[in-house]
């Protein structure tokens, strides 16, 4: 028991040192100006959504409420880079579950004004003190250093402003010492009606020259419920390849977006939320898309009589899950050729 004690303890001590050296590298990159974005039009009330669904375990694990009111609520959609994105939501939301009441309560709500829309990030606590507020953003100001079971590198919220500020946003905080903090993100809003083929992704290095992956002209379209494996499979595909990438959470998203574009690649999941994969693929069959355009499916069904099924339809190839970097890019380069 003693033992298993201590190799707990050795675990937490590592997990948070490592954390601290990412942070650390984190910062010292962006502070560099090599800070690579992959800007692009982002839907935030989606994006947002997903990020609560990942911090529901920790939520649940420190007893807190999530109260989102961006449910069934219209796409607004802002110029970011999606991933850097998901890493300043997962810091505002991380601190907000940190620095909560026990039985307390995280609210997210969105409010649209003059052109801009403003995402607000609210939870009951302590507040932040207000001899602290002005060294809110700099880096190792820990917000409650006296307060030992708190883990936090201090970082965070430095690196937070300096990518929304980086990706053309804003950030603030509203703050009532001892009930509650408010932490709000803000962008200019674009239309909502944006077409899938103005949803190009801008591929740039920050204070460099941009560098335009549509000159390759090879499209890749993603169509995948799960953001985790959006994620991967977007670092995978922009990092290692000058293809223009764009991606769709449901079936019927997918498939509209499909047609319109007419890629030169299809990676399609087979169970998605709304109809599954083998259905997107008749319907796009059945709905003149291109015969240029290569379907692949990518999916956790592994079983040899799944991927006999997959191939004997039509699918260039088939693709399980975990994917295998090698494999897949083997199989885009074949599908191109």
């Amino acid at each position: 028991r003693e033992q298993k004690d201590y190799l707990n303890r050795i675990d937490s001590s590592g997990l948070h040192l490592l954390e601290l050296i990412n942070d650390v590298l984190d910062l010292s990159t962006i502070e560099s100006g090599k800070t690579n974005l992959n800007i692009e039009s982002v839907d935030l009330v989606g994006l947002v959504n997903e990020s609560l669904e990942l911090i529901v375990p920790q939520a649940y694990k420190a007893q807190i409420t999530l109260e989102n009111q961006l449910l069934n609520k219209e796409p607004s959609y802002i110029k970011a880079d999606a991933s850097r994105l998901h890493q300043v939501l997962a810091n505002l939301l991380s601190n907000a579950i940190k620095y909560n009441w026990a039985n307390g309560i995280i609210s997210v709500w969105l409010a649209q004004q003059n052109g801009k829309v403003r995402l607000f990030i609210k939870n009951t606590g302590l507040g932040i003190p207000e001899n602290k507020i002005a060294d809110l953003f700099q880096p190792f100001q820990r917000l409650a250093a006296d307060r030992a079971s708190i883990e936090g590198t201090g970082i965070g919220l430095t690196i937070t402003k300096m990518l929304v500020e980086l990706m053309g946003g804003k950030i603030g905080v509203e703050n009532d010492e001892g009930d509650s903090c408010t932490f709000w993100i803000e962008w200019a809003l674009q239309e909502s009606t944006v077409a899938p083929k103005e949803l190009m992704r801008e591929s740039l290095i920050v204070d460099s020259e941009p560098t335009h992956a549509a000159e390759t002209g090879v499209n890749i379209l993603y169509i995948e419920d799960n953001p985790s494996n959006r994620l991967l499979m977007k670092k995978m595909i922009t990092r290692r390849t000058a293809f223009t990438y764009y991606e769709a959470k449901t079936g019927k998203e997918g498939a509209q977006i499909a047609l319109q574009l007419q890629p030169n690649i299809i990676l399609l999941d087979i169970n998605l939320p709304d109809m599954t994969g083998i259905e997107v693929f008749e319907y796009l069959q059945e709905n003149n898309l291109s015969k240029m355009t290569k379907v692949i499916a990518v999916s956790a069904n592994a079983m040899q009589n799944d991927i006999d099924k997959g191939k004997a339809i039509g699918f260039f190839d088939y693709i399980t899950k975990p994917i295998d970097q090698k494999q897949l890019f083997a199989c885009i380069e074949l599908a191109l050729n």
